[in-house]
């Protein structure tokens, strides 16, 4: 499905990242209010899905201080409206969930826009949009970082990363996850033709974004003392559980790409 939606981009794509970033900002909200926080939902999801639409249109600036300007008024008015005893605790976790959901799960569209342009490729009859294999590159990384995070952590695992965030973390697997991701996004790149020198950069800051956001991921669950965001994955929790990793290499990845496109620099040596 990532892999069609990639493919496709425009409404499909938009459709699908909408759909996640609804479900993942219930999921953040929820271990918010486990937490002792009550976010105020309406105003999270309304600025997180202008924050979407400001990625998705061609010219989005507009959208996006509208978003600014929305948050920061409803910031302003929900503490009049709803009684608190703690309107900044209710404001943090509600202006942090409309940025790190909405605003991450953005890059993703971000990603896909960065060129429409035909790729032709010697090992496929078809041409295939720039965006898709820019859009795939942490999709793929992220998802063998954490194959890799998973199996060398279980045979060779022995020092504890952080304890105290994730006690089945280990420096190991850490390691793991670093290769994993830098060998998967150089493969990928000697596959669509991309500058090896760039793609082992890029892998290296995959590992790193990647188990930031997985950590990043774990001090919410545990502060509110909950196992998972939610279970609407089987075997891997909730869309935030699944997708933590991604949704800090995307950023990563868009910008490493935009200023090398940006300053001209060849991505394609076909």
């Amino acid at each position: 499905m990532a892999i069609a939606l990639a493919y496709w981009g425009g409404w499909p794509l938009l459709l699908g990242v909408a759909a996640l970033t609804a479900i993942g900002l219930g999921e953040f909200y929820f271990v918010a209010q486990k937490a002792g926080a009550r976010p105020y939902d309406l105003l999270g999801r309304l600025g997180a899905f202008l924050l979407l639409a400001s990625a998705y249109l061609p010219h989005g600036q507009g959208i996006l201080w509208l978003a600014v300007v929305v948050l920061a008024a409803g910031s302003l008015i929900g503490p009049l409206i709803r009684r608190s005893d703690n309107a900044t605790l209710d404001l943090g976790a509600t202006l942090l969930g409309t940025l790190y959901v909405g605003g991450l799960f953005a890059y993703l569209l971000l990603l896909r826009g960065l060129s429409d342009a035909p790729v032709h490729l010697r090992w496929l009859p078809w041409p295939v949009p720039a965006g898709t294999t820019y859009l795939l590159l942490p999709f793929l990384a992220t998802w063998g970082m954490d194959a890799g995070a998973y199996f060398v952590g279980r045979t060779w695992g022995r020092r504890k990363l952080a304890p105290r965030l994730s006690p089945h973390k280990t420096v190991e697997g850490a390691v793991g996850a670093l290769v994993t991701a830098a060998v998967i996004t150089v493969v990928f790149g000697l596959w669509f033709q991309l500058p090896a020198g760039h793609m082992v950069a890029l892998g290296a800051l995959f590992g790193v974004a990647g188990q930031v956001g997985d950590l990043g991921k774990s001090v919410f669950k545990r502060q509110a003392g909950v196992k998972d965001y939610g279970s609407i994955i089987p075997g891997h929790g909730g869309v935030l559980d699944r997708f933590d990793s991604l949704l800090f290499c995307a950023p990563v990845a868009y910008y490493y790409l935009y200023l090398l496109l940006h300053f001209h620099l060849p991505l394609f040596d076909l």
